[in-house]
């Protein structure tokens, strides 16, 4: 369970709210993770390899790794560092047509669509578009080819109404848009609502009608595409790479900024982990990525599975006949609890539906024991791992080892992440097992809030982001999510 501050309800929408006042204390915890690990046969807790801590006595925890120095590229150059070993294999089917993407044509057509962002549609350095599209390989195109531009790309849920739209396309001061044909309403009433009728609008293809005339479409734009116009945009690690909006504590979503060092410190992270193993003659990590790219957990999990030369089975939405038929050939399965629940209780899902999974990931909020069980009856071949990350640090802080089933906690920190717990009233670092809230510092934590200072210093300061999220760790480094310090305020994902 990848525990972050969205639940994605039906893979789409969804609102977490932590059910106060019911920390388990430390041995409860530690006696429901054994009892769990009898059953599925794992270690138990009291085996977990410890993480570390600093040694001057200041209650502050890193993780199982040394220190690493995090590569000076920017993101998308770190993503394709390794595709020319793989550049003819099949990088992303569609799970609902079939229709696949090599390495080799998906990194070109990147290219191609930040060359005609540039010449095309005029965009300049630090633009921002916004992408509003379900998965599908088009929004990897969108999304890393406006990098490539120089082009901030800034996600949001396609199934936002107009208002919210306008909200994030008003903030961010949007200069185009990418969206498919049958949103073309919303955003078009969007833009109208922002005050923004001159917003470039890009459709994946034209549909039945006659598109406005001011309306671009990818396939257009790819066969035009000048891959060469993107030759002297010159960006930096420290430079915005990437814009998703989050809620936080209060009030609307707020624009995070995140770096190209941040989220390269992500995949850097992730693939320290080595959940995914690189691809070979004799092996491909298969993930059907049902978890939406517009949440920053699934668009991380894309660009791991891409760095490693995995293939990305993408499911626009879930459709039982079409997600079933993704788990033929999946090796990891990343979901939200929704789908934990679908997988336990469907008859349609028994062991041999699942044969090939070698593990689970059930992410975005906490998930029940009860329902981790019933799935590891059915799958008991795969790991059960869960963790604990956020939009504003991209979003890795920490996660189980591979060799630990502890159910009840989110792991130790993850490669270069610091972690600790604060007294709330006086800000002390508190001991194992005494809980606070959850501070973190890393080369992933956001670099602040889209102007929106005053809300930035409220959570970054002296380098540490406070994360609102109240926890303990205990005596082996591990952590513990119990509650949030402010009830969230959201109601979509």
């Amino acid at each position: 369970m990848f525990v972050t501050r969205t639940l994605v309800k039906d893979c789409w929408r969804g609102a977490r709210r932590p059910d106060a006042g019911r920390r388990l204390s430390s041995s409860r915890q530690h006696l429901q993770a054994r009892v769990l690990a009898r059953i599925l046969r794992r270690p138990p807790s009291s085996t977990f390899t410890r993480a570390a801590s600093t040694q001057d006595g200041s209650n502050i925890i890193r993780g199982l790794f040394p220190d690493e120095p995090v590569p000076a590229v920017t993101f998308h150059e770190y993503l394709w560092s390794r595709s020319h070993k793989w550049a003819d294999a099949t990088a992303v089917t569609c799970g609902v047509s079939g229709r696949k993407v090599t390495y080799k044509d998906l990194k070109s057509r990147c290219t191609a669509f930040g060359g005609a962002l540039r010449r095309d549609l005029g965009l300049k350095t630090d633009d921002r578009m916004a992408v509003l599209l379900p998965n599908c390989a088009e929004f990897i195109v969108a999304s890393l080819g406006a990098m490539e531009a120089g082009v901030i790309p800034s996600p949001m849920n396609p199934m936002y109404t107009p208002d919210e739209v306008a909200h994030q396309l008003k903030d961010s001061g949007a200069s185009a848009a990418v969206t498919l044909v049958q949103f073309l309403p919303t955003i078009m009433k969007a833009a109208k609502l922002a005050g923004m009728e001159r917003l470039k609008i890009v459709v994946l293809q034209k549909g039945e009608d006659p598109l406005p005339a001011s309306v671009f479409t990818m396939t257009d734009l790819l066969a035009a595409g000048d891959p060469s116009a993107v030759n002297d945009v010159k960006r930096t690690p420290d430079d915005i790479a990437m814009l998703p909006y989050s809620s936080g504590t209060t009030g609307r979503a707020k624009g995070v900024m995140l770096t190209n060092r941040n989220i390269t410190a992500n995949l850097q992270a992730l693939d320290k982990k080595k959940d995914h193993i690189e691809r070979t003659e004799n092996w491909t990590e298969v993930i059907p990525l049902i978890l939406p790219l517009f949440h920053i957990y699934g668009f991380a999990i894309a660009g791991l599975t891409l760095y490693t030369g995995g293939e990305i089975i993408s499911l626009p939405k879930f459709e039982e006949e079409t997600f079933l038929k993704s788990l033929e050939k999946a090796t990891i399965l990343y979901v939200a609890p929704p789908l934990v629940i679908y997988l336990g209780a469907s008859p349609r899902v028994t062991s041999a539906t699942v044969k090939t999974l070698k593990s689970v990931v059930s992410g975005a909020a906490p998930c029940a024991s009860s329902d981790i069980l019933r799935v590891a009856k059915k799958m008991p071949q795969a790991l059960y791992k869960q963790g604990y990350g956020l939009t504003e640090t991209s979003p890795l802080v920490c996660s189980t080892p591979n060799d630990v089933e502890n159910h009840s906690s989110v792991g130790p920190p993850a490669l270069n992440t610091y972690v600790k717990v604060v007294d709330v009233e006086s800000g002390k670092a508190l001991g194992p097992d005494q809980p606070g809230e959850i501070v973190v510092k890393g080369p992933q934590v956001m670099k602040g809030y889209w102007k929106n200072q005053k809300a930035t210093d409220e959570v970054l300061k002296d380098g540490w982001f406070y994360t609102g999220d109240i926890g303990y760790y205990d005596s082996d480094g591990y952590f513990y999510i119990t509650d949030r310090l402010k009830e969230l305020i959201k109601v979509k994902g």
